[in-house]
């Protein structure tokens, strides 16, 4: 074996092992949602691992998620939003405990929740929890991106929300009987971005891409 083929054969044995890592780094974290509409969050509690995250997505009315320790002093850290509507607003978890949060306008309706970090990281999704996941390609993406659409809801409109890790919304798109959408990002900023399906209020799908 001459020196070219030792070269070659130890670059790939590099490659494989940081694919193999950056693999299991993505399949440790996990997304889940939480629905908000009217006066509930919806799962209401769930329990995640250590590094996991939590998108909500308001999808009717004026809310917020409050879960600063100011009014939960044994949450183990604050997070939260301020009061709006048509927002969604993405937090990882990273220290073990229990969080409890409330909706601080309609906290009186019982609009509260809680989430439960477990320190093993080894927790199953919520039956809840939207398992359905977009296609995008390439990813990353560096000009444009295509976003796979469902074609299990043609005819209905769909309203695409794409949001960076800070939870604000960076382009909103309404379509309908697409198998498909381009996504200019060349404006974009460099980082993870998170996609939203949405069908009559309800996020049916999730998605995420990386631009770089």
């Amino acid at each position: 074996m001459n020196n070219s083929y030792k070269i070659i054969i130890k670059y790939m044995f590099f490659a494989i092992i940081i694919i193999n890592i950056f693999t299991l780094n993505i399949s440790f974290a996990k997304l889940f949602d939480v629905n908000v509409s009217n006066t509930k969050f919806t799962p209401k509690n769930i329990t995640i691992g250590a590094g996991d995250t939590v998108r909500w997505t308001n999808t009717q009315g004026m809310h917020n998620v409050n879960g600063s320790r100011s009014s939960f002093p044994n949450n183990p850290e604050s997070f939260g939003n301020e009061v709006g509507e048509g927002w969604i607003y993405i937090f990882k978890f990273t220290m073990p405990g229990k969080y409890d949060y409330e909706c601080t306008p309609h906290r009186n309706f019982g609009m509260v929740g809680s989430v439960t970090v477990d320190i093993t990281n080894d927790v199953k999704e919520s039956q809840y929890a939207n398992n359905g996941l977009l296609n995008t390609y390439p990813n990353p993406a560096s000009e444009y991106v295509t976003i796979g659409i469902s074609s299990n809801f043609d005819n209905k409109s769909k309203v695409i929300i794409i949001t960076d890790m800070n939870g604000r919304e960076t382009d909103r798109y309404s379509i309908m009987n697409l198998s498909s959408l381009v996504v200019d990002t060349r404006n974009y900023a460099k980082g993870t971005y998170y996609i939203s399906e949405i069908i009559n209020g309800e996020n049916i799908q999730h998605g995420m891409f990386i631009v770089k």
